[in-house]
């Protein structure tokens, strides 16, 4: 069963991907510290962990 819009394509999926975006925002920043990355992202692994992430919830919230 599938449960409500925060977990499918609200809240969860939109903080996983602002956790992806944010973490490339500071590699990016970092040149300032006089680190220097080379940052790519990868979407369709970004998007795996969206789905993981989506599909945990979901479980926890059916076992619940």
């Amino acid at each position: 069963m599938r449960w409500g819009s925060c977990i499918n394509y609200g809240c969860t999926p939109s903080k996983a991907f602002l956790a992806a975006a944010h973490a490339a925002g500071r590699a990016h920043k970092a040149d300032k510290l006089g680190i220097h990355p080379q940052v790519s992202v990868d979407f369709s692994a970004v998007m795996e962990r969206v789905r993981n992430i989506r599909h945990s919830f979901n479980q926890g919230t059916n076992k619940r």
